[in-house]
């Protein structure tokens, strides 16, 4: 799966990892999304090929149907749970709304990256071509602490990384931005916002879910256009 098509894909769904905007910033900050049913498999060689290997304290945010297989994967590797919110590395799982490609990307201070390269290439075509079809999104978070999941107040949108607007989430309206791709029309309503209108291909972000708790994201991979729900102690991450 190509890399526009993987964030078409994934972001779909609404991703309820409280991280993704929430903590400090850093330059260390790192988010890994992987598309496999068996995550445990890529997890070691990922983490390792795209800047985790420094963290050694994990946690999980919520439900993860491999849990058991990524912990013993990762205490093997001398990792260590960290149940108190204090864990450096946050996994969570995610359930998309129809079966996609494995495959898997790397999101650094909120820009979009390509992890595929190096030894991480022949990685991705094993999984391309050897992984079956799947619901399941795992994401890792490399942050500073966790915190408490909560509505958010305001919607922060970026074009190519860059700050387009600030959307206040408690008042309802519409708002139309240019991309060098053409549009994108993002709709305010009842504390979330939403993307109304994409001239993307396949629109699939106009059918994704709302977003209105901090750390929820749409993302219109062929637009660069980004829409990232913020939270009170939030530090900006995706401007530059």
């Amino acid at each position: 799966m190509e890399r526009r098509d993987f964030f078409k894909t994934i972001l779909t769904t609404s991703l309820l990892t409280p991280l993704l905007l929430e903590s400090k910033s850093t330059q260390n900050e790192l988010e890994l999304y992987l598309l496999s049913d068996d995550p445990h498999h890529s997890l070691p060689s990922l983490l390792k090929g795209t800047g985790f290997g420094g963290a050694k304290t994990y946690d999980f945010n919520g439900f993860h149907p491999k849990r058991l297989e990524i912990s013993g994967m990762l205490e093997r590797s001398g990792w260590t749970s960290a149940r108190s919110g204090r864990a450096s590395l946050l996994l969570s799982h995610s359930r998309l709304q129809k079966k996609a490609e494995p495959s898997f990307t790397l999101v650094r201070n909120g820009k979009i990256l390509d992890a595929r390269a190096g030894e991480l290439k022949s990685l991705w075509r094993s999984l391309r071509q050897n992984a079956p079809l799947t619901f399941s999104l795992t994401s890792a978070s490399l942050h500073s602490a966790s915190s408490r999941i909560s509505a958010g107040k305001t919607a922060l949108c970026t074009i190519d990384g860059r700050q387009a607007a600030r959307l206040n989430l408690r008042k309802n309206g519409s708002r139309t931005f240019a991309t060098s791709n053409g549009r994108v029309s993002v709709k305010v309503e009842s504390g979330a916002a939403r993307i109304e209108e994409s001239s993307c291909k396949n629109h699939i972000c106009v059918h994704s879910f709302p977003v209105s708790l901090e750390g929820e994201r749409i993302i219109c991979a062929p637009n660069r256009f980004m829409i990232a729900v913020e939270g009170g102690r939030t530090v900006d991450t995706i401007i530059g």
